[in-house]
């Protein structure tokens, strides 16, 4: 016996089969720039000091990726460098490869009510300055690592 609204099977194969196509193609995750602006992420207060910092750590060169934990007071509380594989840019495996370097480095944040730490990302590379499809990855990569690891998602630079 059944109770409500049974939706048929066919209909209920076609929603299956759209939702695996749509995370199959790569291009569903990544972020536009205006949709990483609607989302709120804070700026770093000092963005200046957070970048020389890092980099003076790390040493990074073109396609490597820096993902560093920060306090509420912006302070370096881990961090990790790693080069980026030569695939097509998929937010899935960037936010695979995050969330690799930040269990390595540092204890998730689960069990807290709201996120303390924050998660920013450098992610060094060759051309110019304009936003690219990869940056889009990387971007939905972060923000979904940070929701993965219990931290507030920050900065991509």
């Amino acid at each position: 016996m059944t109770f409500g609204f049974a939706p048929s099977s066919a209909a209920s194969m076609s929603t299956s089969a759209d939702l695996s196509a749509a995370s199959a193609n790569p291009l569903t995750r990544m972020l536009e720039p205006a949709e990483w602006a609607a989302a709120g992420i804070p700026l770093l207060r000092n963005p200046r000091e957070v970048v020389s910092g890092l980099h003076a750590r790390h040493r990074p060169r073109p396609t490597t990726a820096i993902v560093a934990v920060l306090d509420a007071d912006e302070r370096l509380r881990a961090s990790a460098s790693f080069t980026r594989r030569s695939a097509p840019a998929d937010g899935w495996m960037f936010r695979n490869s995050l969330l690799a370097q930040l269990r390595r480095v540092i204890p998730h944040d689960l069990r807290r009510r709201t996120p303390v730490r924050t998660a920013v990302l450098l992610y060094c590379r060759e051309g110019d300055a304009r936003w690219t499809e990869e940056d889009g990855a990387w971007m939905w990569g972060l923000r979904d690592a940070c929701t993965l690891h219990g931290l507030r998602c920050g900065a991509y630079i």
